[in-house]
């Protein structure tokens, strides 16, 4: 489904590999990427009140964000080399109400474990904090903000701590225990397996939720 808006201008680069494998092996059917940007899910929001054409499900995906939100005042780091991502949904279109929203938030926290888990190796801690925190040995490793600004609209915000380092945390947050895929296991992380993986799960997690519920 797309919307007409006025389009808004914003410098975006392009990571061709991720995007096309998205595209052809998930339900997303749009995306945009930067290799910056102060907030993915302030981006989105941008979008869907103030103008742009779009397509549903969009995907808006960042190496790093500069201003990244979690929930209340809280702040969320993704450093450079990270996966920060706002997929933005039609609620309708999929058969979601915008009432239900926050019951889904363990649902994308354990679908970010479980991808987390396929990344890392046996002998590494993955848990879920609820009620939307992912952990990597002990340490805070993912964050997760879910927004729906516009009626029929959401913004599920995920920002996953991947190829950074937290020898590059800000001050403000050395107090935190956060940690990065990179610094616990010493390996890089695909972006393009990782993401494919994360919203092949994502879909197959939404579906079968709206499934059992429309039985009662």
């Amino acid at each position: 489904m797309s919307i007409t808006i006025t389009t808004i201008q914003k410098t975006m680069q392009s990571d061709s590999n991720v995007e096309r494998a998205v595209l052809a092996q998930t339900p997303i059917r749009s995306t945009m990427f930067f290799r910056s940007i102060g907030s993915t899910n302030d981006y989105a929001k941008e979008l869907l009140t103030g103008g742009a054409v779009l397509t549903f499900p969009l995907l808006i995906s960042a190496e790093e964000q500069t201003a990244g939100r979690g929930r209340g005042a809280k702040k969320w780091w993704t450093g450079k080399g990270a996966i920060a991502v706002s997929l933005v949904l039609h609620l309708p279109k999929i058969c979601l109400e915008r009432d239900n929203l926050t019951t889904l938030s363990p649902l994308v926290a354990e679908v970010v474990g479980e991808t987390v888990r396929k990344t890392v190796s046996e002998k590494h801690s993955v848990e879920i904090h609820l009620p939307n925190d992912v952990y990597l040995n002990g340490k805070k490793v993912c964050g997760i903000l879910i927004e729906s600004p516009k009626p029929d609209y959401a913004i599920f915000g995920i920002g996953i701590n991947t190829n950074n380092s937290v020898t590059h945390i800000p001050d403000e947050l050395k107090a935190v225990p956060i940690t990065t895929i990179l610094d616990e296991t010493g390996q890089t992380t695909d972006h393009t397996v990782f993401l494919v993986e994360l919203f092949e799960r994502f879909f197959a997690s939404i579906y079968l939720t709206r499934s059992q519920s429309s039985r009662f």
